[in-house]
């Protein structure tokens, strides 16, 4: 199975390769204020990441750890584009992979996928677009990994999600160690371990 496949999987609520983390069930400590016009905007506690082990069925949280800990997240709805700003702690061109995970869920049910992933041998980053069964979506995506800002953005054509009237987005970021053997977790709507998505309120086209 390619690891496009596997991270779509996780996206939608099955954790790392193929564990799976047991749905706390806890308040979150940040929830996203309902969207009143074209955008919505996240605020993330830090020092809230999650070490996952490969093959475990449990995370442990990881204080400490700084790279690819969310603080910020805006997400813009354009009449032609959605626009996905999302500033750490901590960005640096180290481990084996880092990938900011961001959903989009349309009225209707529509899901959407988008992946910005930077490796050992693309430190730059390319970006990933799949729909809800994990399949490839063919659309320009710009993007930008700003290490000396510590800020990841991505734009994505309106019309490459359909033109819906409104999206709700969850983002999650994963950072990999020298080996993938370990990954620290951050999903920018709690201060929890990552279980099952959190969404903004409706963002409406503006």
């Amino acid at each position: 199975m390619r690891l496009r496949r596997r991270f779509a999987t996780l996206r939608r609520g099955v954790l790392l390769l193929p564990a799976l983390l047991p749905v706390l069930i806890l308040v979150p400590l940040l929830t996203a204020p309902p969207a009143l016009a074209d955008s919505a905007r996240l605020r993330d506690a830090t020092g809230d990441m999650f070490t996952v082990e490969e093959g475990a069925t449990t995370g442990v949280a990881a204080p400490d750890a700084r790279i690819g800990d969310m603080v910020r997240v805006r997400f813009r709805h354009t009449r032609d584009r959605v626009v996905v700003r999302a500033r750490f702690v901590e960005l640096r061109p180290v481990g084996r992979r880092f990938t900011l995970w961001v959903d989009m869920r349309a009225p209707g049910g529509r899901r959407t996928t988008l992946g910005v992933q930077a490796r050992r041998d693309d430190r730059q980053g390319h970006v990933i677009l799949m729909d809800a069964h994990g399949g490839d979506l063919t659309c320009t995506v710009r993007h930008r990994i700003d290490y000396s800002r510590d800020v990841v953005t991505a734009v994505v054509p309106r019309s490459c999600l359909g033109d819906p009237a409104s999206l709700r987005f969850s983002v999650l970021s994963e950072q990999w160690g020298r080996r993938l053997h370990f990954a620290n977790l951050d999903d920018g709507h709690t201060a929890t371990a990552p279980g099952p998505l959190h969404w903004t309120g409706p963002v409406r086209a503006g």
